[in-house]
């Protein structure tokens, strides 16, 4: 009877795991992703909101969660639907910019979500350092346990007379991508889940 009772809790929880790597959304403010390397952006969700979202499911979850700020971005030039967020500070007024929500070409689905560097705060263990420069080093540990090769590699933009320059790092099996940013400020990194096909 044992050996009975094992063989089920074995079963269950290799089904347990074997889901939460595929079938499951997991919250990336309370799980540290880099410990699921086959799971993809579309499986991981922020506060609630995961790609492939449409404009109303994702307002009503930013509408109901009294911890962020956000608003329609109309200072672009594209037709792209996009949404600031903001955390807030204790006084509940609008702290740091710490989302970027992207409908490209007003798709019905959220395309893409940027998570800049005011957000490591709010990510647990090693997922935090996807806002770091160990996601451009092949030899670091988050490369080589987490995100592998890039799949391509461009320079999304290139002033060099200001000393402006963005290089993307894009790893279409996770619908990740990084982008090392350089400036006469300094050095940083944002990271973003994308929709693929």
């Amino acid at each position: 009877m044992k050996k009975i009772l094992i063989f089920v809790f074995t079963i269950i929880l290799t089904s347990s795991l074997y889901s939460q790597d595929n079938s499951s959304v997991l919250e990336i403010t309370t799980t540290d992703i880099t410990l699921y390397p086959k799971l993809k952006s579309n499986k991981i969700s922020v506060y609630g909101i995961h790609v492939g979202m449409t404009q109303s499911e994702v307002t009503n979850i930013l509408s109901e969660n009294n911890r962020l700020y956000y608003y329609v971005d109309n200072e672009h030039t594209t037709t792209d639907y996009r949404i600031f967020v903001y955390d807030r500070n204790k006084d509940n007024e609008k702290k740091n910019c710490i989302l970027y929500l992207i409908w490209t070409d007003n798709s019905k689905e959220l395309s893409q979500i940027i998570f800049f560097e005011d957000f490591a705060s709010y990510l647990v263990g090693s997922t935090s350092k996807l806002l770091t420069f160990e996601g451009f080093d092949p030899q670091s540990k988050l490369s080589q346990d987490y995100l592998g090769y890039p799949n391509k590699t461009k320079i999304t933009l290139d002033i060099p007379f200001i000393g402006l320059k963005h290089t993307t790092y894009y790893y279409y099996s996770k619908g990740i991508e990084i982008t090392f940013k350089e400036s006469s400020d300094g050095k940083t990194a944002v990271f973003a889940f994308i929709k693929t096909d």
